[in-house]
């Protein structure tokens, strides 16, 4: 679990680097406001024919809604994948926060998670929360958010069986599961220039059961005022799914990213 840990935590720590030694600096200029509304998709699609078909598909979407001393944010990441006619992926991930700001850097959050992947050994697991988070950096050219909170999660293992080629047979609900949990969140972003950041999100969900870590780390190519070129590593890691289950999953996408406006 230690190793795991680390592996996912490492990208966080990559990333908090130059923004520390921002700190040792002449004072980086402040954060412009934000704007009172963002949001971007993002598309990415493979495909393979001849020896191997296989077709991947992989959306996300990510709107921020600002208004006095709120802020709303909706995440949505869906991914489908098929090889020879069997479907190998499909996930519906989906997190609304509110933040209310106190200050210019602390605040309060409600955050609800539902993550619905279903070759994790869960039918679903869904978590609401609440909690403090302080802005650590709020500069121009880069920011590092931390945050932590208490609230509830609850989960349904199933159990899958697959064949001799590892293709799924059954599925078989397990008694779905309740209680406490701890979250913690460390974000931020990292401006090499005007065209190229940094970004990465390390999150945490633990209580009785299960512990859920992900680590999401990307880069961003701007082309145009609209659109962008990502490229972005994922990992995730359970410490409990069931029998027969690995641990981890990672994913690694390249995606068309078009703001819209």
């Amino acid at each position: 679990m230690l190793s795991k840990i680390l592996k996912s935590a490492i990208p966080a720590a990559i990333l908090a680097m130059p923004v520390v030694s921002l700190a040792d600096d002449a004072p980086a200029a402040p954060a412009p406001p934000p704007p009172p509304l963002t949001a971007t998709a993002q598309v990415g699609y493979v495909a393979s024919h001849g020896n191997t078909v296989a077709s991947t598909a992989n959306l996300k979407f990510d709107g921020v809604y600002n208004v006095d001393a709120w802020k709303h944010e909706l995440t949505l990441a869906g991914l489908y994948g098929k090889s020879t006619g069997i479907v190998s992926a499909e996930r519906l991930d989906a997190a609304w926060q509110s933040n209310y700001a106190f200050t210019d850097r602390l605040y309060a959050f409600g955050a609800l998670h539902y993550d619905d992947d279903k070759f994790s050994g869960f039918q679903y697991q869904e978590t609401a929360a609440v909690g403090v988070g302080y802005s650590i950096f709020k500069q121009s050219d880069a920011t590092l958010d931390a945050q932590a909170g208490v609230g509830e999660r609850r989960l349904r293992p199933e159990l899958i069986g697959k064949d001799a080629a590892g293709d799924v047979i059954s599925r078989t609900p397990l008694e779905a599961e309740s209680g406490a949990v701890a979250t913690a969140t460390l974000k931020g972003s990292y401006a090499f220039n005007a065209s190229t950041k940094l970004i990465d999100t390390l999150h945490l969900e633990t209580g009785k059961g299960d512990t859920l870590l992900q680590n999401d780390i990307g880069v961003s190519v701007t082309m145009s005022s609209a659109l962008s070129l990502v490229a972005a590593y994922e990992i995730k890691h359970n410490s409990s799914p069931p029998a027969g289950l690995g641990k981890s999953d990672s994913l690694i996408t390249f995606n068309l990213a078009y703001q819209l406006k």
